[in-house]
């Protein structure tokens, strides 16, 4: 509850701007490639900066943890009233079985498990629950070995 604060319109670029050069910088210094296209001036959003700023900080840190080598993309854009934002890794990749229960409370994918990647599973619960409380959805795509896409579409405001 702590993260579902209330409504107020949000700059989403203000929130990349300050939360993707020290993510940029730790996925460098993993030896990871990072790239980003953040289109510019998008139109507000409704919800709660620090929550957004959460949400996506959360994308991003499991994309890089879970990302041995390779590359972690994020890309933001605007379309027809919505605000897409797809996180994408070549990371270690979701088990087919494991995706219906990925936003449960405490989930971890046995692969996480076995390979001994810290988490305490609330992360992507915690995440969902915020998303969908200020009107939006996210979904996810993965091939186990290959990795993750993770897309999550905002309303944008109407102010």
């Amino acid at each position: 509850r702590e993260l579902q604060r209330s409504f107020e319109p949000v700059a989403i670029n203000a929130v990349f701007e300050e939360m993707l050069p020290p993510l940029a910088d730790t996925a460098t210094e993993k030896g990871l490639s990072f790239s980003q296209r953040i289109e510019e001036d998008m139109p507000l959003v409704m919800g709660n900066k620090d929550t957004f700023y959460l949400i996506f900080k959360n994308l991003i840190d499991n994309a890089i943890k879970f990302t041995m080598s390779g590359t972690v993309r994020v890309d933001a854009y605007h379309k027809a009233g919505w605000i897409h934002v797809t996180v994408k890794d070549q990371g270690i990749g979701i088990p087919k079985a494991s995706l219906p229960n990925l936003f449960g409370r405490f989930f971890r994918a046995q692969t996480a498990v076995e390979r001994g990647i810290a988490g305490t599973g609330l992360g992507l619960y915690m995440v969902k629950e915020s998303v969908e409380h200020f009107g939006g959805t996210i979904s996810v795509a993965s091939t186990e070995g290959k990795g993750s896409t993770f897309t999550v579409k905002l309303p944008i405001a109407d102010v």
